[in-house]
């Protein structure tokens, strides 16, 4: 009866170490970003680069990366980017970096995440940049 019993146990033991595990991996991401001091931010567009310095501006983007993002794993073997975004401090020490990927998918660290915020075209009005030519 207790070499049951002990069979039960671990087999439940095992089931819920499993469960927890793959729970783990589904659950949305606790990652943000933009959430610290920047002095300013570098984006990179081709071979076109803009720094932005305006207050206003650092926090209108900021917006757009509010709250959660949720990984997206079938886009971390994609390649290519938009805008490649580069905060840094009063220093000039890079703080973060980011890939803006397409209007919903963010990659930060081979780690592909999606925001629903994205507005591609208020970007490229913040960051004066013209896509199109």
């Amino acid at each position: 009866m207790k070499k049951i019993l002990s069979v039960i146990l671990s087999a439940i033991i095992i089931i819920l170490i499993g469960c927890g595990a793959d729970k783990k991996n589904n659950e949305s991401s606790d990652i943000t970003i933009l959430n610290n001091k920047i002095d300013h931010l570098t984006i990179q567009f081709k071979a076109n680069t803009v720094t932005i310095t305006d207050d206003e501006k650092i926090q209108s983007i900021r917006k757009m990366f509010d709250g959660e993002l949720k990984r997206n794993e079938a886009l971390d073997k994609e390649k290519g980017w938009i805008y490649k975004v580069t905060a840094n401090d009063s220093n000039n020490e890079q703080i973060e970096e980011f890939f803006i990927i397409n209007d919903t998918n963010i990659r930060i660290n081979d780690k592909t995440y999606t925001c629903e915020k994205i507005i591609l075209s208020r970007l490229d009005e913040i960051f004066e940049i013209d896509r199109e030519n």
